[in-house]
């Protein structure tokens, strides 16, 4: 059906105006939209009036919020706007009908297709209610639903957890080798727990790379540094963090020069070998002169 009859004081329909107070346009433009899908599929051949779509792809579609999309279909589910098929599990609309009104409308399509379906309305015996078993159906839906987020939501933040952890265990084990007394005695989970949380926020909120993270750490207790005995937690390896990633950075570059000099030094020195071979292939006493500028 290409069109139905908008009703001028929709808005006004005390259901719709609970739906708009509670959730804003948002609602007003979900009923719409749905109403519209809905019409749009009407045909002789398919007078049934319901929503094919799912939450997800009005969510997906409309750039919304899933659970915001199933909060709100609840709602009007049980303000009566829609009801549900049972079967199918699909969004009835059966007062789209009341917006087709025979005495208005010439169309023999229309005509046709309002003849079948109360024919099928008759046949089936459709349920157009909104009884307990409805609202039960739709209360394990959400229980089910959140019950599956909520383990998503445990199962990550649980990952995420475990991750910090692995850092804050490093840190200790490090310093450990440092020091093999280190926290003898002491509650080490309660500990790993604090400072998992400091590393957390080192990375999650201070925006440090995990990796780099991780490599600081190793090279902060790399035995006779500066910093052994003074990072002692993650708190203090937060608080910290800015001065000990500019050390190690430059540790890194002096790191790589010395190489850099040393390889050079080494082609140097090779080059001199081949000289005296040059010089004395017998073995014969070479002038240490040859090595003034090695």
């Amino acid at each position: 059906m290409k069109w139905f009859k908008h009703m001028t004081d929709m808005s006004a329909d005390p259901k719709i105006k609970r739906a708009i107070r509670k959730y804003g346009m948002a609602a007003y433009g979900m009923y719409n939209i749905i109403i519209e899908r809905i019409s749009k599929n009407l045909t002789s051949n398919n007078p049934i009036p319901d929503f094919e779509e799912t939450a997800d792809d009005i969510a997906s579609e409309f750039n919304m919020d899933i659970r915001l999309v199933n909060e709100i279909m609840s709602f009007l589910l049980n303000q009566g706007l829609f009801s549900l098929d049972e079967i199918t599990g699909r969004i009835l609309c059966h007062k789209i009908y009341k917006f087709i009104d025979k005495s208005q409308t010439t169309s023999k399509n229309i005509l046709e297709m309002l003849n079948i379906y109360r024919k099928k309305i008759e046949s089936e015996d459709v349920m157009i209610n909104h009884d307990k078993s409805c609202n039960i159906m739709l209360e394990q839906n959400r229980t089910e639903q959140n019950k599956t987020e909520q383990n998503n939501i445990n199962v990550s933040q649980k990952m995420r957890n475990d991750k910090y952890i692995k850092l804050s265990k490093l840190l200790y084990e490090k310093h450990k080798e440092n020091d093999e007394n280190y926290l003898l005695g002491k509650n080490l989970d309660k500990i790993f727990d604090k400072w998992s949380n400091d590393i957390r926020l080192l990375v999650e909120k201070d925006k440090r790379e995990y990796d780099i993270v991780k490599e600081v750490i190793k090279w902060c207790q790399t035995p006779g540094n500066f910093w052994v005995p003074n990072i002692l937690s993650g708190k203090k390896l937060r608080e910290k963090f800015d001065t000990l990633l500019m050390q190690y950075k430059q540790n890194g570059n002096n790191q790589k020069k010395e190489k850099k000099e040393e390889s050079e030094w080494m082609k140097k020195y090779k080059s001199k070998l081949n000289k005296i071979a040059e010089f004395d292939p017998s073995g014969i006493e070479i002038d240490d002169s040859i090595f003034e500028d090695i």
